[in-house]
């Protein structure tokens, strides 16, 4: 427990508390949950507020990969004509399956909002995913390889852009890569130890990691009827009966940690109601051409990747 714990409350509304917590740490992460777009558009309603803006610097996001970063760089930065071009920043990633829900989009939009409201300097916005170039030839050995040191690529981003130059940062990833204390090993489809478990040269206590609520959850459900939250909330793991939780009780995912309480895993829990996970139809879904480049690039992959993004592309 924090020095400061006792004096917080076990939950409270959700943006302010945001606000707090990136004037209180250094690194603040958030879970992201591919199709649920309520955790998306909260982030986006939220950093439109005036006091959230000013307590930050970067924003770090899985769903931008690091060619992208010129072409992020001058959209986040107000320069025109450059609208249509920004939408081939999520289909530019090793996993652009996950990004097909308009408010990724719609994310960039509103970081530009902020840049142009805001004195200098400017929220930057970093592309963490590793480098392809899926018009390339070995576009598939690119990807192999990339999804290979995919969370090693994410620690060397942020400890170089970030931490080594006492920036804030927010992050913006799925919610397995922001799971603390877990070793090799861990069962986690990840390749390797996940992000927040590997970062180096800044103090645990100045990292602050958030697990989205979604689905039906009724050990989760139980302890909200007891203590009382309403959406949107964020709850404290050290503070509620929530950290005793087992992990079992949010995911199945990782046969390792289902017995682990949860506060050892992150450190407080985002809660906007009951959300569920969706199919989100990309606005090309109708293009031809489109629909052709993505098969594309989806048979490039290994079995089973190759099965699940196809089935993840039909499903559009």
């Amino acid at each position: 427990m924090t020095p400061y714990a006792s004096t917080l409350p076990v939950h409270e509304p959700a943006t302010p508390a945001l606000a707090a917590l990136l004037r209180r740490h250094q690194i603040v992460g958030i879970g992201d949950a591919h199709g649920v777009e309520a955790i998306l558009q909260w982030l986006i309603d939220s950093l439109l507020c005036p006091d959230i803006a000013t307590c930050l610097d970067t924003i770090v996001v899985e769903f931008a990969a690091a060619r992208s970063q010129p072409l992020l760089d001058a959209y986040i930065a107000g320069e025109p004509g450059l609208d249509n071009k920004i939408d081939a920043v999520c289909g530019d990633t090793l996993h652009f399956c996950a990004w097909f829900a308009d408010v990724y989009r719609r994310f960039f939009h509103a970081v530009r909002q902020i840049n142009q409201r805001l004195p200098t300097p400017r929220v930057r916005v970093l592309a963490a995913d590793p480098p392809i170039d899926w018009r390339a030839a070995d576009a598939g050995r690119q990807w192999r390889e990339a999804n290979q040191r995919r969370e090693a690529h994410y620690q060397a981003l942020i400890e170089r852009e970030v931490i080594a130059r006492n920036r804030r940062a927010l992050l913006v990833f799925g919610a397995f890569h922001l799971l603390r204390n877990c070793p090799a090993g861990s069962q986690l489809a990840l390749n390797g130890p996940p992000l927040a478990s590997r970062l180096r040269g800044v103090e645990p206590a100045q990292c602050f990691y958030l697990w989205p609520h979604f689905g039906h959850r009724p050990e989760v459900d139980a302890v909200r009827e007891r203590e009382g939250w309403s959406a949107p909330a964020l709850v404290r793991n050290d503070l509620s009966e929530l950290g005793a939780l087992p992990f079992g009780a949010l995911s199945n995912r990782a046969p390792s940690l289902v017995e682990r309480p949860v506060r050892e895993l992150f450190d407080g829990y985002l809660f906007l109601g009951s959300v569920r996970k969706q199919t989100h139809f990309p606005r090309q879904k109708d293009d031809p051409g489109w629909q052709a480049e993505i098969r594309r690039r989806a048979n490039l992959l290994p079995t089973p990747d190759r099965e699940r993004f196809l089935d993840a592309i039909a499903a559009t």
